[in-house]
C-alpha cells in the first residue's frame, strides 16, 4: 500500500513538472498592436493580373478577412517597370505600367479598405523625373489612399547587376536623395520611406539610413526572408522554421531596428518578409501548417518588440502564395491561415505573462481587448509532443473558450483549419463556437497538441482587477523608467527577478538590508516587465509591473 501512494505520489509529481503555467497580469497592459500592422506586398507586375481592380470582390473579401491594412505595389520587379505617362502601348524593351493600372490598383485598394506603399522604379532605370511624373500622377488623385512611396527594391544587392560592384551605401544616399528632391519639387508633401534593404543590409543601410534620412522618410523599412529553399529536404526544413532560433534572430533584428526608429521618432514596418525567398517558397513547407505557425509566431513577436507593421510577400501562385488564384479561382494557403489566427487574437494590448514549465519549444502571447477579455495565444511548435498548460487568470477570470489553428500533420498543405473551418472560395470564413475550457480551483487547465496553436479568449467584467497580488508596501519607480529603476519595500536579502512578456529572466537583484535595490535598465527594449520578489522569510512572493520607455 506504502509502495502504491509512494509511485502516485511520483507520477503526479512528474505530471506537475511537465505541465507548463502561464500566469496572466491584465491590469497592466502594454504596447498596443497597431490596427494597421497586418500588409500584404505584391510584385509590381501584379498590377497587370485582372484580379486587382476595384469590382473583385472575392479577392477584397479575402484582404478584408485577415484584417489586411497595408498593400504594398513593389518586389524586385519594379526595378524593370517603366511608368507611361499615359495609357500608350509598350514600345519599349522594359516593361510598362500604365494610369489605368495605377487607378484600378489604387481603387481595389480603397475597396478593400487598404493604404498603399508604392514602390517606384530606381534601379533599373534612374530617372528622377519620371518618377517624379508617376508620383505626381498619383499624388493628384490618390494621395488620401497613399500611405508612401516606396523608392526601388534592397538596394544593398544592386552591386550585383542593377549597378557597379562598387555601388555602395553612400552612392544609395546621393541617388535616393536626388530622387526625392525632384519628386518634392512638383509635390512637396509626398511622403517617403526607406531604405528597404534585404536583411543583410540592415548595419550597412538601414541603421544609418534612419539616421541621414530621419527628417525626410515617413517610415523605416527593412526585409526580411528566413532561408533559402532547400529542396528534397522538406522535414528538416520544416524544422529549421519552427526552431526558436529562428525566431529569435529576426525578433533580435526588429528590436534593434525599432530602437533605432523611435530615438529618431519614425516608426519601423517590414515591408517585404516571409518564410523561404526563393523560387517564391518551397513547396511542402511554405505551403504547411508550419509556415501558419511560423507566421503566426512570426508576427507576435515582432508587435511585441514595437513593429508597426509586416507585409508578407505573396508572389503569384507559387509556394509562398498567400491567396492562390486560378481559372478565377481563389484559394486561402497555408501562411493564410497563419494571419487569419494573428487577427482572431491580437486586438487590444499586450500584457505581461510569465511562463514556467519545460516546454522548448512553444510560445505564449495575450492581449487583452477594449471590453477586458483577454486573448491569449499558445502557440506549441513541437511536432511530436503535446503540452499540458494551467493558466493563472486570477479569481476574476473565471469562463473561456477555445479555438485551434491545425491539420493532421505539420506538414500538410490541405486541411488547414482556424476554429474548425476553412476559408471558403469567396473569401469569408465562419467560425465555428468556441470551445470551452476546463476551469477548477481558480485555474485555466488544457492540453496544446503537438503543431498546433491554441488561441483561448478569457471573458471577464470590464471591472477586472489585477490578478498577481502585491505585496502592500513593495514599489517600483519610476515609472513608466527609461534608465534606472529604483525598487522599495521588500524584505532584506529578498530575491527580485525581472522577466519579459516571454516569462524570460533578464534581471536579477537580492535587496539591500533596507529592503531596497537599484537597477540599470538602459539597455533593456521598450515594453512591459514584471518584477517578482521572492520572500526569504516567509517564502512567499510579490509582484510590481512596470514600463520601460
Amino acid at each position: 500500500m506504502k509502495f502504491a501512494i509512494l509511485m502516485l505520489f511520483l507520477l503526479l509529481q512528474n505530471i506537475l513538472k511537465a505541465q507548463d503555467t502561464l500566469t496572466l497580469s491584465p491590469s497592466f497592459p502594454g504596447i498596443t498592436v497597431p490596427s494597421a500592422f497586418t500588409g500584404i506586398a505584391y510584385e509590381t507586375g501584379a498590377v497587370h493580373y485582372d484580379s486587382i481592380r476595384p469590382g473583385n470582390h472575392t479577392l477584397i473579401n479575402f484582404f478584408k478577412t485577415i484584417g489586411v491594412k497595408n498593400f504594398r505595389i513593389g518586389g524586385n520587379s519594379v526595378e524593370s517597370y517603366l511608368y507611361i505617362n499615359g495609357n500608350t502601348a509598350n514600345t519599349h524593351p522594359y516593361d510598362t505600367i500604365t494610369q489605368n493600372e495605377i487607378d484600378s490598383l489604387f481603387l481595389f485598394a480603397n475597396a478593400a479598405g487598404c493604404k498603399v506603399i508604392f514602390d517606384l522604379d530606381f534601379g533599373g532605370h534612374f530617372d528622377p523625373s519620371l518618377a517624379a511624373m508617376e508620383a505626381t500622377y498619383i499624388m493628384q488623385r490618390y494621395s488620401l489612399q497613399l500611405l508612401s512611396f516606396e523608392i526601388g527594391n534592397e538596394p544593398n544587392l544592386y552591386y550585383e547587376g542593377l549597378r557597379s560592384s562598387a555601388y555602395n551605401y553612400d552612392s544609395f544616399l546621393l541617388q535616393y536623395r536626388q530622387y526625392v528632391d525632384t519628386i518634392r519639387k512638383y509635390n512637396p508633401a509626398a511622403p517617403v520611406l526607406g531604405p528597404s534593404a534585404a536583411q543583410f543590409g540592415a548595419s550597412e543601410y538601414t541603421n544609418p539610413f534612419a539616421h541621414d534620412m530621419k527628417d525626410t522618410i515617413c517610415m523605416l523599412t527593412q526585409h526580411y526572408y528566413v532561408m533559402a529553399a532547400n529542396p528534397g529536404n522538406i522535414g528538416s526544413e520544416i524544422v529549421k522554421l519552427l526552431k526558436q532560433s529562428t525566431l529569435q534572430t529576426i525578433t533580435n533584428l526588429c528590436d534593434t531596428l525599432v530602437m533605432r526608429a523611435d530615438s529618431d521618432n519614425i516608426p519601423f514596418r517590414m515591408d517585404e518578409n516571409n518564410a523561404i525567398w526563393t523560387p517564391g517558397g518551397q513547396w511542402g513547407v511554405s505551403n504547411s501548417l508550419a509556415a501558419a505557425l511560423w507566421a503566426l509566431d512570426y508576427m507576435y513577436s515582432l508587435a511585441q518588440v514595437g513593429v508597426s507593421g509586416v507585409n508578407f510577400h505573396t508572389p503569384h501562385d507559387m509556394p509562398a502564395t498567400i491567396i492562390s488564384h486560378n481559372s478565377g479561382n481563389y484559394r486561402a494557403n497555408a501562411l493564410y491561415y497563419g494571419i487569419l489566427a494573428f487577427q482572431y487574437g491580437s486586438k487590444g494590448n499586450f500584457i505581461p505573462l510569465l511562463k514556467k514549465g519545460n516546454a522548448q519549444n512553444m510560445n505564449s502571447y495575450a492581449v487583452l481587448d477594449s471590453l477586458q477579455n483577454i486573448y491569449l495565444t499558445i502557440i506549441n511548435k513541437d511536432t511530436l509532443n503535446a503540452v499540458p498548460v494551467l493558466i493563472d487568470a486570477g479569481t476574476t477570470y473565471n469562463s473561456a473558450g477555445m479555438v485551434s489553428l491545425s491539420a493532421t500533420t505539420v506538414s500538410d498543405t490541405f486541411g488547414i483549419t482556424l476554429a474548425g473551418a476553412q476559408v471558403q472560395a469567396n473569401g469569408t470564413w465562419t467560425p465555428a463556437a468556441w470551445q470551452t475550457v476546463n476551469y477548477s480551483d481558480n485555474y485555466f487547465t488544457l492540453t496544446v497538441p503537438a503543431a498546433t496553436a491554441e488561441i483561448i479568449k478569457l471573458t471577464s467584467p470590464i471591472t477586472a482587477i489585477n490578478s498577481i497580488p502585491a505585496k502592500q508596501t513593495f514599489s517600483v519607480f519610476p515609472n513608466p523608467a527609461k534608465d534606472v529603476l529604483n525598487i522599495q519595500g521588500g524584505d532584506a536579502k529578498d530575491e527580485i527577478n525581472i522577466y519579459n512578456c516571454l516569462g524570460q529572466i533578464i534581471l536579477s537583484t537580492t535587496l539591500s538590508n533596507d529592503g531596497a535595490a537599484r537597477l540599470d535598465i538602459g539597455n533593456l527594449s521598450k515594453g512591459v516587465y514584471l518584477v517578482e520578489g521572492n520572500s526569504i522569510s516567509n517564502k512567499g512572493k510579490y509582484h510590481s509591473v512596470f514600463i520601460k520607455e
